[in-house]
């Protein structure tokens, strides 16, 4: 069994200015050993829609 590492942050595709404040979470998934979990937050804590980036290690 490998374990992997996920690391994200909140971004914009390519050269587009500064991205929205904010925070983002990533978990692998219980169920899917292939899956990950990301939840994207506003800067107050509340569930919002943002881009972000992913990087996962294995």
């Amino acid at each position: 069994m490998s374990v992997a590492v996920y690391v994200a942050t909140l971004g914009l595709p390519g050269n587009q200015f500064v991205p929205p404040p904010g925070e983002v979470g990533v978990t692998g998934r219980v169920n899917d050993v292939k899956g990950v979990f990301v939840q994207t937050y506003s800067s107050v804590g509340v569930a919002s829609d943002l881009a972000f980036h992913l990087v996962v290690v294995a």
